[in-house]
């Protein structure tokens, strides 16, 4: 029990660490915090140059956290609230977060064990909506747009050298902005897609691995992923032109996006040391966009590499690289009747480096360093081929007074460019504050 509870017991704590659980004491059955900033934000809309709006602000965040450990098994809730008033707003200058997060391991017996995450948000940010690390939404969107993603695993120990991890994750996008967008007058959209349109669907993967022990610190993995995209408006969100007129324009709706993929890839977990683990994961993805008439399979490389380094105490580094096909907001269709195929954008295939530094410089000081890269390449449609690039970093210090109180201070940035016109912009950040647990 004791190797796959741990094994188990390391996926739950970076998947809790991702998804806002670490504040939680698990040392305590209950604990509490709240923050207090003043920020400024010199494009908080997220728009093209020229059309930035800047403001100064401020953010209250309380939150609640319980964690019960129990003999054979550990589960942890929290709920975090966010209050940001901007100062350039006038009439709407609140937005409002709400963020529950809860965690569940099991060890039904030696031989098996249960991992159990569920995340839900109502937010605006795209950090916040996007939870696996693939941005697949890059602006800031108003209003009450709602992600719950949702995790399943089991870990069997089969023999000695044999184990087995079955897995099954479902994401939920529901965005508030909705529009009119099936009217059509003469040919045309009214309003063109809204978010909805664009960004509603269900995302559900299914996971099978097999694991064997080759050696003591290192594990081989041969793995198959099953995963289905639906799209959920019933927009039409693009019109197509089949030939010369007056042949009839084709209307295109959410659902044509709708795909099923087939994910195979070999892999190794190999631990270092108690400290240091790196994950490997190299294959293909066959995709099928079955309910668009101009789309054909396509097969492209799959592959997720990642390191894990916990260098001292309070200090640790994460790094790793994800290439797969994803979701985009774009979908922009190819007016040209003689192209038959690939006639909407799809989707997009996406590589993401990232990285997260943590370091206590004293035991009252700690930093931290992320960074986001992402290149993403369109398929299909008007801007087949053409890419964008995504880059975040930010900055940030904590300064321990005492037990439960915390000055914090921090920066980051946001960078969009794309081959699309009107999609670049830059956006700056800076906060100050305190904060408080018990």
């Amino acid at each position: 029990m004791k190797k796959i509870f741990a094994s188990l017991g390391t996926l739950a704590v970076g998947a809790a660490a991702v998804h806002g659980m670490g504040a939680v004491d698990t040392a305590k059955t209950w604990s509490v915090g709240a923050s207090l900033r003043g920020f400024y934000d010199d494009n908080y809309v997220t728009a093209p140059k020229g059309q930035e709006r800047d403001s100064l602000g401020a953010s209250i965040s309380p939150w609640v956290g319980l964690s019960l450990p129990l003999d054979q098994t550990t589960l942890a809730l929290k709920y975090t609230f966010g209050a940001y008033w901007y100062e350039d707003r006038r009439g709407d200058d609140w937005d409002f977060t709400h963020q529950f997060d809860a965690m569940l391991n099991h060890a039904f017996s030696e031989r098996h064990a249960f991992y159990f995450l569920d995340s839900f948000v109502l937010a605006q940010e795209p950090q916040l909506l996007d939870p696996t690390g693939l941005t697949t939404n890059p602006y800031r969107v108003e209003g009450d747009n709602l992600r719950n993603h949702l995790k399943l695993q089991l870990n069997s120990q089969l023999t000695e050298k044999w184990s087995s991890v079955l897995g099954y994750a479902n994401t939920w996008y529901d965005y508030e902005q909705d529009s009119k967008a099936s009217e059509t007058v003469g040919g045309f959209l009214l309003n063109g897609p809204s978010r909805s349109g664009v960004n509603d669907r269900f995302e559900h993967t299914f996971l099978v691995n097999l694991r064997w022990q080759m050696l003591q610190e290192t594990v081989g993995v041969i793995g198959y992923n099953y995963a289905i995209t639906e799209y959920t408006s019933d927009e039409i969100t693009a019109l197509l032109i089949p030939g010369v007129p007056p042949a009839p324009i084709t209307p295109v709706y959410a659902d044509w996006r709708d795909s099923r993929s087939h994910f195979l890839y070999v892999g190794v977990d190999h631990n270092f040391s108690q400290q240091m683990m790196v994950s490997v994961r190299l294959g293909a993805q066959d995709i099928d966009f079955h309910n668009d008439p101009t789309s054909n399979t396509d097969v492209s490389p799959y592959g997720d590499l990642s390191l894990n380094y916990i260098y001292k105490a309070g200090s640790s580094l994460r790094v790793g690289i994800t290439h797969t096909r994803s979701h985009t907001d774009v979908i922009a269709p190819n007016t040209d009747p003689t192209v038959t195929e690939n006639r909407i954008t799809s989707d997009q295939q996406a590589t993401v480096l990232y990285g997260m530094v943590t370091h206590a410089f004293t035991p009252r000081l700690t930093g931290n360093v992320s960074g986001h890269y992402q290149h993403s390449t369109f398929e299909g449609g008007a801007y087949d081929s053409q890419s964008e690039d995504f880059f975040g970093a930010s900055l940030g210090l904590s300064y321990k007074f005492n037990r439960h109180w915390y000055g914090d201070v921090g920066y980051s940035f946001d960078s969009l460019s794309s081959d699309i016109v009107f999609r670049d912009y830059d956006r700056n950040r800076f906060y100050l504050g305190v904060s408080a647990v018990y």
